[in-house]
This record gives C-alpha cells, structure tokens and sequence, in this order.
C-alpha cells in the first residue's frame, strides 16, 4: 500500500516530536534539588544563665491598720488620701473629761507630795511614827501613779502616725463615738515595697537569701529591675509545696503598688563559655534532640541534620551540652520545611551577641 504524500509529510512531522521530546527527557535526567529560604544564626560562646520564672506579688514593707488607745467622740481625723509623716496627729478625741481628770489628779499629787515633804523633818526629829511617815509616801505614790495614768489617757486623745506614709483608708468620721482599739485609718507607706512569689520545692537548694533575681513590671508600663533575694523561707507549704520568698525594692515613684501582679525571674544557675541556641532551633525525634547546621563545602550551602544533648532552657534558649561548636551555623527560621541534604538560599544570616541570653 502506497502512502499518500499528505500522510508522509504528517508522519515526518511526528517523529520529529517524538525525537526532541527524547532529547529534552535525556537532558532532564540530572537530579534536582530542593532549594529552602531559611534564616541562620553563627554560634559563639557566652554566658548561660538558668532563671526560675514565677509570678509575685506586691506588697508595702509599711501597712498598718492605726487603732486608738482611748475611746471617745472623734473632734478631726486626716482626710483620705493625705500624706503624713511620723509623729503627725491622725485623729484628735473629745478630751474635755480626760482634760478635768488629769487637773484633779496634778492637784492631788501635788498635795500628797508636799505633804510628803514636810513630813521627812518631822520623822527625823521623832515627832511623828515611821507608819505615819510611810503612809503619807504611799499616798504620794499613789497620787503619782494617778497622775501618770490620767496624762497617758489624756495623750492618747491624739492618735500619732507611726510611719511616714499616705492615708488609704478612713474607718471613722468626725462625731462618731468610738470604742478603745477600735481601727481607725490605715497607713500605707509604698516608697519601699517587698514582692512576695512561692518557688518550688525542687529548687530549694539553688535559692538562698542573696540569690539574684529581676522584678518585671512591662505589663504595667514598667522597667525590669534588678535585685536580689532579701528572704527565703525554711518551710514547705504544704498545699502547694512551695517556699516562700521577698524581694525588697526601693519604689521612689510609687509605681510599683499594693496587691499588683509582677514576673519574677530568679536566678538558679549560671554557666561560663557555653553553647547556646534558640528553642527554635531544636526538634525532637525518636532517638533525641536535632538542629540543621549549615554545611558550606559546596558553593551552595546545604542542610546538614546533627544530632546534639541539650541541657537546662531558659526563656528562649537552650543550653547544648554536645553536639555543636563555636562557629557552627544553625538554621533557626523554615527548619520546619528541611530535609537532610536541602540546599539553602539563606535570606539572613547573623552572628550571636554575647548576651543574647
């Protein structure tokens, strides 16, 4: 069967198809290779501090509840919210039948002392008993104590603060009548404050009074400071199993105030010239903990899995204990799209500071 001249030409065509798909198939063989965009970071050996992070809360070192030691009809009280210093009077108590007890018992005393001493040359020169002469000084004695007795009760009329502070709470008013120890105001001095957190008992050997640790106040528009531990307690709370600690804090601005909530972190423990790297860095598979270092032999850098031990984390770093160097590069953003063995195309590359941690 003879073919047409049409269909020859169409068959030409094909095989010419066939062979350049051949062609660029047999030039496609070459093996390709993923290319990832990833973020690394350079290694260098610094200072790893392990902290305890716990919440704590604000208290003033000075807070009282100021009661009075008499009772009576409030004549002035300071105003809420006044600052006082120590010594100011606070309350003020209707003293006029305090005032006329004390005027009779400064008379009486007054008469059995002189009667006292007119008697003392009277018992020398015999005219009167040693029991005449000791009654009256009992008298005078007795009047005395009377008399010290109506000016305590006269004094404490006037209720004095017994610190340097601010009046937050008012519990009388003028003309009421109050009763002996009943409250009066409360006096709160926030110039020093002491932040109270519980640690856990696992961490009582590594927490002593001196022991550094840094108050954190950002939630509230606050700096972080630095200080250290003034108290730490010696017995365990039994509901929570922690122990108590304070830290005392000089607060000039009263920034920092009663009841507030602030971060604590407490220093546990502090290695030299280690080896630190972001938790970001760091997987975990079945047979332990993983970073991908970045493997320069090549003119395209590659991803090289490596098998490392860490240690201690804190915040957003992790102690490692094995397995990488200073100097070593590790990839820390897009770790989560690598294989062993990816190409990188590296967008930022950077060096660690010494006190990234």
């Amino acid at each position: 069967m003879k073919l047409k001249p049409f269909s020859i030409v169409i068959f030409l065509f094909i095989s010419s198809l066939i062979w350049v798909s051949c062609e660029e198939a047999e030039e496609n063989d070459e093996p390709r290779y993923r290319q990832i965009a990833v973020e690394t970071l350079t290694l260098e050996k610094q200072t790893f501090k392990e902290y305890i992070n716990v919440t704590g809360r604000v208290e003033s070192l000075e807070d009282a509840v100021v009661s009075t030691e008499a009772g009576g009809r409030v004549k002035e009280i300071v105003r809420r919210g006044q600052r006082v210093n120590e010594g100011d009077i606070l309350t003020r108590l209707d003293d006029e039948l305090l005032e006329s007890q004390y005027e009779v018992a400064r008379a009486e005393y007054e008469l059995a002392l002189d009667t006292y001493e007119r008697q003392q040359p009277l018992l020398a020169d015999s005219i009167i008993t040693t029991l005449d002469f000791n009654t009256t000084r009992a008298r005078m004695e007795q009047a005395r104590a009377q008399l010290r007795q109506a000016e305590r009760q006269l004094k404490n009329t006037e209720l004095e603060a017994p610190f340097t502070g601010r009046i937050e709470e008012r519990m009388v008013k003028t003309g009421e009548f109050i009763g002996q120890g009943m409250p009066v105001v409360r006096l709160v001095d926030t110039r020093n404050i002491q932040v109270n957190a519980g640690i856990a008992e696992r961490y009582s050997r590594d927490i002593t009074e001196g022991t550094p640790a840094i108050v954190d106040f950002t939630s509230y528009g606050g700096n972080p400071v630095e200080a250290e531990v003034t108290y730490a307690g010696s017995v365990i709370d039994p509901d929570n199993r922690t122990f108590p600690i304070e830290i005392e804090l000089a607060n000039p601005n009263n920034e920092a105030k009663p009841d507030m909530v602030a971060r604590v972190s407490v220093l546990r423990s502090q290695q030299e010239e280690a080896i630190v790297v972001p938790r970001t860095a760091t997987f975990l598979d079945q047979e332990g903990h993983n970073v991908y270092v970045v493997n320069r032999d090549d003119e395209q850098p590659v991803a090289e899995i490596r098998r490392v031990v860490t240690g201690p984390a804190s915040g957003g770093q992790v102690l490692i204990e094995e397995g990488l160097e200073d100097g070593d590069e590790v990839v820390t953003v897009g770790r989560s799209n690598l294989n062993h063995g990816d190409r990188l195309q590296i967008l930022e590359s950077r060096r660690q500071s010494a006190d990234e941690n």
